[in-house]
């Protein structure tokens, strides 16, 4: 079974084709938590009518060309993703564990066409993308968690002889 969310948000960046999100998921004791982390195509806060928070039929139609993995919280402190991109999936058939992450560190980095989630260091799903802009994003699942995110833009640099 899919979660509801709570609330959603895209964010702002200035280079679209290349970027990189950091999102720390804040673990209380009495909460596992889950977010969605990814890339969608429009930027913004999304906020959610009470009697559209089932998840993801109201949302996939506005990112159709996103990408979005499903993070969540084991017990013991592990972790595990939905393999599937979140928005097509149906349920939790490809879930696979992705071991512990101590400082619940995630990110979401966008370059060469190309969108990379990692857990801590670890690079944990890599996607081709559509040629693009693209946009960090989070979505809470349950209103306890909280979760700090930092948006890093990428410098492109070039060789230099001299």
């Amino acid at each position: 079974q899919m979660p509801g969310w709570d609330c959603a948000a895209a964010f702002e960046v200035i280079d679209p084709t290349s970027f990189k999100a950091a999102v720390t998921v804040k673990v209380e004791d009495d909460v596992s938590p889950m977010i969605v982390l990814g890339v969608a195509t429009a930027w913004g806060i999304m906020e959610v009518p009470p009697k559209l928070k089932k998840c993801p039929d109201n949302f996939a139609p506005m990112h159709r060309d996103g990408c979005f993995k499903w993070i969540g919280a084991t017990t013991g402190k592990g972790w595990r993703i939905c393999d599937e991109d979140f928005v097509r999936a149906r349920g939790f058939d490809n879930v696979k564990e992705i071991g512990p992450n101590p400082d619940s560190r995630f990110s979401v980095e966008v370059s060469g066409g190309r969108v990379t989630f990692s857990s801590g260091d670890a690079q944990i799903a890599v996607h081709q993308l559509k040629k693009r802009k693209y946009y960090p994003f989070v979505l809470i699942c349950l209103p306890e968690v909280k979760v700090e995110v930092k948006v890093l833009r990428k410098r492109n640099c070039s060789a230099l002889d001299l």
